[in-house]
């Protein structure tokens, strides 16, 4: 993963600014306790219910749930923490749009890309599961999941000079 020379590195966003830019990303980890607890009460009960073990496992339930929380709470925070990455120079459109298509996330809004599937919740959106990409004076900033936007800068963007830049146009592409 040989980033060019003008790309910068991905910088992940502190917890408080991470929470800061979306809020719902608060929830989230709550919403997936009561998933977990839920889920793992159930298949405990119905395992009792059928005579596969004969107490209810209330350890296993809650060591369970607790060392769930801690890996979704790693993946959410740490992994898929809200990042930046500035590109100082364009990209071509088509070959970001193919790359994150790679990555299975699709473009809603011009400039917003979303992933097929919630990345943190199944009860909504959060803002930091989407990547943005904005240009301004030539640099190309993208926000995103840590994660994503690392597995993005692995694929070729096809940034070089004389490419079309989102919506704009650069000396040298031949369109007005």
């Amino acid at each position: 993963m040989k980033q060019s020379d003008h790309h910068t590195a991905i910088t992940r966003l502190t917890l408080k600014d991470q929470f800061t830019v979306d809020p719902y990303k608060v929830l989230a980890l709550p919403q997936a306790i009561v998933i977990y607890y839920t889920l793992m009460a159930g298949l405990l009960w119905a395992a009792h219910g059928l005579g596969i073990t004969d107490t209810f496992k209330n350890d296993f339930l809650f060591n369970w749930t607790f060392g769930m929380s801690v890996a979704t709470a790693y993946s959410m925070y740490r992994l898929a923490a809200l990042s930046e990455w500035h590109i100082a120079g364009a990209i071509n459109p088509d070959a970001l749009q193919n790359a994150l298509l790679a990555l299975k996330y699709s473009e809603r809004e011009e400039g917003v890309y979303y992933p097929k599937r919630p990345m943190f919740t199944p009860l909504y959106r959060c803002d930091s599961e989407r990547i943005t990409v904005t240009t301004r004076d030539g640099e190309t900033r993208l926000t995103g999941p840590h994660n994503k936007l690392k597995a993005l800068s692995a694929l070729p963007l096809g940034d070089a000079a004389g490419t079309r830049v989102f919506g704009e146009v650069s000396e040298g592409s031949g369109r007005r």
